[in-house]
This record gives C-alpha cells, structure tokens and sequence, in this order.
C-alpha cells in the first residue's frame, strides 16, 4: 500500500525496479527507500530475473545454465548419454539468483559483448567496431556462445591429466562422445545450426593465435570467455602439449556435429565466412570492392575500423621506402613515432580497453591513422583522394604506406626538433646506409633520389 508522502502503488514501483539497467543500481534503489525495499522483498525473484535480463538480454536461460550446470567428475564418464541433456535445462521462469551467479552474468555478458563485437567487424560490417547485428542476430550470437561456454564446462580438457585419458579404453571414450552429441540433441535444427556457426567463429580466432591446425580442438575446449581473453592478449598459447594426438579431445566438436550431418551437410572446414548465413540475416557488404581498384573483397576489405585487426598494420619499420628498412640508425626513431601516434589513439578510444588487449590492436590502427592524416596535408597528388574511411584491399593499402611511411617519419622527427643533415644523393636506395653508420648518420636517407641506384 503507498504512503500519502510516496504515492506510488506497489506495481508502478514493482516496474520501475525491473527497468534497472544493472544490479548495482536495483541495489542502490533498494536501499534508498523502505518502500521500494518492501516491493522487492515481496516480488525477489521476478525483479532480480528482469534485470538479468537487462543485462544479458534474451539469452538469459542459456547464460544462467552455464552457471549452474553441476561440475562432473571424470569418472562420470560411462554414465548415460542422455542424464547429460536432461540436467538443469535453461529456464525462463524466474528463479533466484545468488550473488555471485550475478557477479558471473555481469561478467560473461561483457566478455560475450566483446566476441559479438569481434564477430560483427569480420562477418556483418568492417565500418564498426562495435556489433551492428541486429536484436536477433544478437539473440542468436549469444545464445550459441552460452551453450559453447556450457559444452565445454561439461566437457573441459584441465581436468583430465594424461595418465587419466591413457587409462580409458575405447567404449569410455565413445560413450564420452556420445554424451557430447547428446547434448546438442535437445537443441532444435535452427540452433544446432547456430551453435555450427559459432563454433567456425571460434575456429577463426584460435587461427589466428596457434600455428598448427591439429592444436585446434583441445584449445577449443577451453570455451569463448578463455579463447577470448588468450586473442585480447595477443599471448599465443601453449601448445606445447598439443604435439600428439589426443585420443579424448580430436574431433571435439566435429565428432558430436557428424550425428547431426544430415543438418550440417556436411560440416564444412571453413573460416566462419559461409556458416555465417545461420547466424546473419543479412551481410550487405558482402560484395563490396576496393575504392581504388575496385577488386571485389568484400569483408576483407580494410577500413579505418578494421585494419587494426590485420598483420599489415604491425609492420612499421618494414614499410619504410626501399632499403630504408635496413638502416638500423631509423629502429629507434620509427619504433618512437608509432608509439606516440598509437597511444594518442589509444587514449581516444571510449572504451575500457584491457593494457595489453585491444588496445594494442587500436594502437597500429591509430599509426596508421596518422600516417592518413599527414598524407592528406602533405600535397602528394597521388593520393590526395586517399582517405581513412575509404575501403582498401591489402595491396593498395600496402602500396599507400610503403610510399608515405617515410615521408610522415621525416615529418614527425622534425616536429621532434630533428635537425637533418644533407640529403644523401641515393636517398632511400642508398646501399651503404645500411652497412655504414657514420654515413647513415651524417646523410639523410629519407630523401627522394637524385641520382640512379648505387
């Protein structure tokens, strides 16, 4: 009943709490008043799931399954295939939620956000850096990244030593199998499509962290959330237990998907470019070509947005002009100029960056940036039209800072208060710029010529 100083009736108060964007803020608004305090205590459970919600969006069952899926034990390895589907199933009735299932939400929602935006900029958009999928395509990013976290909850490989895995014979590792392919057995074909899909995503990140294909299904055991924070960190991974075959974990994935292969027809060993389709409605840029030779790339045309993310921008001393590259007296002043252009972009970037995750990537893609601004205010004809929000293939990209590299560093060492001596006559051809200091020193090198090759 309201108050006559608060005249709010218990439902209208009931709504305003499930429309908390976050459980630090239902807390606060808890607190402030004794009688939103008396509404949530009365209605906990259906305010508390609303403001999930909020968070996590329509994915939530899956999300909350994830957390409360009982730990097994390897020796539950011969039970039943199907007590594996059957346990604690995602839910959309409203239930409690302890305090740090919701503490996990917060975080496994922020840590799938960052994969969806990862997935977007390689499969939907190269011009955002952020998710631009629509509400359902998101539903259903999400969804399968929950259910690829709960597979391999339920099937993780650091549990298993590997006299424990020599120990098993053939029927336990079958059966092992079998309860993996049961567990997608309650998905319907949408969704077993869905969860295919996710599964080439992931594929794609782990390529681009190991060298060697065989290393690729025990590193997927450990799940999107790890797989992630191992990409955000650029640290490689481990593999060195990964050399031999693993009886328990070859085919993690493939082996469970082949029941299902009159679905999947077959699984294809694909990029996540085409099983995309299960997860997209619509990739409009998929035809798209390069604004300057117009060779049709696509998705792997670069932008402002994306060229971050591509080896090309982590090679600035190897775009300098000509044998430039190999004057060692240039390692310090160019490694020094792209940390300054870098961290000024990084510091631009609204966003909570990890020190050593995105924001290195953010950090080659503002170098680059830089070296865009300087060519556009340095009157070079050839690429006055040359923009950052234009689409480039590799080679023309490549082609603009190999010839504009230099010029910017020459540029940024003045503005340093770099005095330069006399232009060497070879200017960047100079072939003993490179095995004589005092005269890369005393000449410079990054210089036009003026006569022919040494």
């Amino acid at each position: 009943m309201a108050s006559p100083m608060f005249p709010l009736v218990e439902d209208v108060i009931g709504r305003i709490l499930t429309f908390c964007p976050d459980f630090a803020t239902l807390h606060a608004v808890v607190l402030a008043s004794k009688q939103f305090h008396a509404v949530y205590q009365t209605h906990p459970k259906s305010i508390t799931q609303a403001v999930a919600y909020n968070i996590v969006g329509p994915a939530l069952p899956a999300a909350l399954r994830v957390l409360r899926y009982p730990s097994r034990d390897i020796n539950e390895d011969s039970s039943d295939p199907l007590t594996v589907t059957s346990v604690c199933v995602e839910e959309s009735s409203a239930s409690i939620i302890t305090w740090d299932e919701k503490m996990q939400l917060v975080k496994n929602a922020e840590e799938i956000a960052v994969l969806e935006d990862i997935y977007s900029i390689k499969f939907k958009s190269r011009h955002s850096r952020t998710s631009v999928l629509t509400p359902e395509e998101s539903h259903r990013f999400q969804r399968a990244a929950y259910r690829a976290e709960l597979f391999s909850a339920i099937f993780p490989a650091d549990t298993w030593s590997v006299d424990d895995i020599d120990e098993l014979d053939s029927v336990a590792i079958s059966n092992i199998q079998e309860q993996r392919a049961a567990l997608l057995n309650v998905y319907d074909t949408r969704e077993l499509l869905e969860l295919f899909s996710f599964v080439r995503f992931m594929r794609a990140i782990l390529k681009g962290i190991v060298a060697a294909e065989r290393h690729i299904d025990i590193l997927l055991t450990a799940g999107p959330t790890r797989i992630l924070e191992a990409w955000e960190d650029d640290i490689g991974w481990d593999s060195s237990n990964a050399d031999t075959p693993n009886r328990l974990f070859d085919g993690y994935y493939a082996r469970a998907f082949a029941k299902h292969k009159d679905i999947l027809n077959p699984p294809t060993e694909d990029d996540g470019g085409s099983a995309a389709r299960w997860l997209l409605s619509d990739v409009p840029e998929v035809n798209d070509t390069c604004s300057h030779c117009l060779t049709r790339g696509g998705l792997e045309l670069l932008t402002e947005a994306n060229w971050h993310l591509h080896p090309i921008s982590q090679r600035s001393l190897g775009r300098l002009k000509s044998r430039l590259t190999n004057n060692s007296t240039l390692f310090d002043p160019v490694n020094k100029a792209v940390a300054v252009a870098g961290t000024t972009a990084v510091r631009l970037v609204d966003v909570d960056f990890t020190p050593r995750g995105p924001s290195l990537f953010i950090f080659w893609g503002g170098w680059i940036s830089a070296v865009f601004d300087f060519a556009q205010t340095a009157g070079q004809s050839e690429f006055a039209s040359w923009t950052k929000d234009q689409s480039y293939c590799v080679p023309c990209l490549g082609r603009f800072l190999d010839e504009n590299v230099w010029r910017w560093l020459l540029a940024e060492r003045v503005k340093e208060g770099w005095v330069p001596p006399e232009d060497c006559w070879y200017g960047y051809n100079c072939r003993t710029q490179v095995h004589k200091y005092t005269h890369a020193t005393t000449k410079n090198h990054l210089a036009v010529p003026t006569r022919g090759d040494e």
